[in-house]
C-alpha cells in the first residue's frame, strides 16, 4: 500500500508540463535506443516495463497511447518530467529501488531544478546567477552510471532520467533566457507571451513549433533514425545567430508562417542532435547489472 500511495504521488504531486513536449522526449530515446544491440534494447525495455506496470491507472492510459510506435524505455523516458516536484529518494523507493550511494546528497531533493541551464541575453547590466542543474545532473548520473555497481532497476531509472534531461539540452529555452532593462528575465520564455499569453515561447519550442502536431509519429522517427548516424554535437551548444532567431517573434502574436518553417527546421535538427548524443551515451554507460 505504502508504495501504491508513493507510485501516485509521483503522478499526481505536481502539474503534468512536458519539456520538449511528451511525444520530443520519447522520439529522441525511441531512435537513440534502436543504435542498441537487440539484447541490450531488450533488458532495458524488461526493466522499464517493471516500472511503468507499477503506474496508476490513470497515468498508465496516458502512456498507452504511445505503445503502438514506442518501446517501454522510451515511453518511461518522458516519466521525470511528472515526478519533478517529489523528493528523489521517494521517486527511488516508488520504484522499489534505492538511490545510488553517490546521488544521497540529491535524496531530500526534488528535480526541478535539473531541466534547465539558462545563459543570460539582453540587458548587460544585470548580474543573474543561473539557478539551473542540467549539466551538473547529466554529469553526475553519468558517473554515477560509469562508476557504481547498480541493480537493472537503479539503472533504468538514472537512464530515463539521462534520456529526458540530455532531450532537454538540445531543446534552446531549456538553456537561455532573456533579461530586460529592470534585470528581469523571462525563465526561458516561459513568461514571452504569445497569443495574447494563450500560450508563450517556452510552451511553443516544446511542441517542436508545431512539428509534433504536424508530423506522424513514426514517420519522424523513421527521418531521426535514418540522421542518426553522424557524430552528435556537444549539448547546450547555441551560436547567437540561433538565439536571437528565437526571440524574434513578436510578443502577443501569433508566429508567422516563415517563423513556424525555420523552428520547425531547427526542432527537427535538434531532435536529431539530442538523439546522437544519447545513443553514444547508451553504447558507453549501459551495461548488464553489476
Amino acid at each position: 500500500m505504502c508504495r501504491l500511495l508513493i507510485l501516485c504521488a509521483l503522478i499526481f504531486i505536481s502539474p503534468l508540463v512536458f519539456s520538449w513536449s511528451e511525444y520530443g522526449h520519447i522520439l529522441v530515446a525511441q531512435s537513440a535506443l534502436t543504435q542498441l544491440p537487440q539484447s541490450k534494447q531488450n533488458r532495458l525495455n524488461v526493466a522499464a516495463s517493471n516500472i511503468l506496470s507499477q503506474v496508476p491507472s490513470k497515468q498508465s492510459e496516458r502512456y498507452k497511447r504511445h505503445r503502438s510506435w514506442a518501446s517501454s524505455f522510451a515511453v518511461l523516458s518522458a516519466w521525470p518530467d511528472s515526478i519533478r516536484d517529489l523528493n528523489l529518494d521517494k521517486v527511488f523507493s516508488g520504484a522499489g529501488e534505492r538511490i545510488p550511494p553517490s546521488l544521497k546528497y540529491l535524496s531530500k531533493k526534488t528535480s526541478s531544478r535539473w531541466h534547465y541551464s539558462n545563459t543570460f541575453y539582453g540587458a548587460k547590466h544585470c548580474s543573474l546567477k543561473n539557478s539551473g542543474l542540467l549539466y551538473q545532473i547529466i554529469d553526475d548520473i553519468k558517473a554515477s552510471l560509469k562508476s557504481e555497481k547498480l541493480t537493472n532497476g537503479q539503472q533504468v531509472i538514472l537512464l530515463a532520467f539521462l534520456a529526458h534531461l540530455v532531450a532537454d539540452a538540445y531543446q534552446p529555452l531549456h538553456n537561455i533566457a532573456m533579461v530586460d532593462s529592470g534585470c528581469q528575465h523571462d525563465r526561458g520564455g516561459n513568461t514571452f507571451c504569445l497569443q495574447g499569453c494563450k500560450s508563450n515561447l517556452h510552451r511553443y519550442w516544446d511542441g517542436g513549433a508545431g512539428l509534433f502536431s504536424s508530423t506522424e509519429r513514426k514517420q519522424l522517427l523513421g527521418e531521426l533514425s535514418i540522421r542518426n548516424t553522424s557524430p552528435h554535437s556537444k549539448p547546450g551548444a547555441l551560436d547567437d545567430e540561433l538565439v536571437w532567431f528565437v526571440y524574434s517573434t513578436s510578443k502577443n502574436q501569433t508566429p508567422s508562417p516563415e517563423y513556424q518553417a525555420r523552428a520547425q527546421a531547427i526542432s527537427q535538427q535538434k531532435l536529431t542532435e539530442a538523439s546522437r548524443y544519447l545513443s553514444a551515451l547508451l553504447k558507453d554507460l549501459y551495461d548488464d547489472p553489476r
